[in-house]
């Protein structure tokens, strides 16, 4: 197959949320499917009847079974995931602290210099911390679908139907996080039928178990 179809096809693949097995069974139908298609028609023919590459992704997705992640299961993935962050800011915090009371109170010369160089590095420390709590469950949700608490306990983010989620649904999921009311958003959890937050709800994400 030709570059172009190949491009096609990990372009649906890049918006499946599927285990391994059922990527690789998309992945062998699709071929087939092109293969076939392409015996009969030209190439921007059979793309234009198969469609967008997220919507042939949604139509493979109704067709899989999801098991959605409950309360339990995301709060261990949480805690794992907010350990992760203290390691990263702790050490950040701690250096900031030291470098803070090594800035001379009234320098002169040299001293301003040195000064300067070591605001400049509390500075960028502070960024380091505010950047930590901040970006990391967006941009890892955002970009794989999952954090490193989500990968270690097999849970993967997800859109309601079924592709992979972007940048927009992870912010907007993770608002709670950010105004501290995490804990009563996560109290819709046990009475929704997909075990979704408040805030899932409104970014239209589900959290599911990856099979094996």
């Amino acid at each position: 197959m030709n570059e172009e179809v190949e491009i096609y096809i990990q372009k649906v693949l890049r918006h499946i949320s599927a285990s391994g097995e059922d990527r690789q069974r998309l992945e062998d139908d699709l071929r087939a499917h092109l293969r076939e298609a392409l015996e009969k028609d030209d190439l921007p023919t059979v793309l234009a009847k198969m469609g967008k590459p997220q919507e042939v992704a949604e139509e493979f997705m109704r067709g899989v079974r999801l098991k959605y992640a409950g309360f339990w299961k995301r709060l261990f993935a949480f805690i794992i995931d907010l350990a992760f962050c203290l390691l990263v800011i702790l050490p950040s915090f701690v250096i900031g602290l030291v470098l803070n009371n090594a800035v001379p109170q009234r320098p002169e010369g040299l001293d301003y210099v040195i000064g300067a160089i070591l605001i400049f590095f509390i500075l960028a420390l502070a960024l380091t911390v505010v950047g930590t709590f901040l970006l990391y469950f967006p941009i890892l949700e955002g970009r794989y679908g999952r954090t490193l608490g989500k990968k270690l306990l097999g849970l993967r983010v997800i859109r309601e139907n079924g592709t992979s989620i972007g940048f927009k649904e992870a912010f907007l999921r993770r608002l709670p996080f950010y105004f501290d009311f995490i804990a009563i958003d996560a109290l819709f959890i046990p009475f929704m039928a997909k075990k979704q937050r408040a805030f899932d709800l409104i970014a239209q994400t589900l959290v599911i178990e990856e099979t094996r």
